[in-house]
């Protein structure tokens, strides 16, 4: 990701994790792969996800 190239890992590494965990359940998917969220709601979950350090 573009924040590893410029040298903010953690913070990469937190969106990665944040992603995965989103996508593996069919509750927090967008509509487009399977589930019911827009757009706006599935970067709501990510922020949730992701630990406080890295925000």
């Amino acid at each position: 990701m573009l924040l590893n190239h410029l040298g903010h890992a953690n913070a990469g590494r937190a969106i990665e994790r944040a992603l995965a965990r989103a996508l593996a359940n069919p509750e927090t998917r967008t509509a487009d792969l399977g589930g019911a969220l827009g757009t706006r709601a599935f970067a709501d979950v990510l922020i949730k996800l992701m630990p406080e350090t890295s925000q």
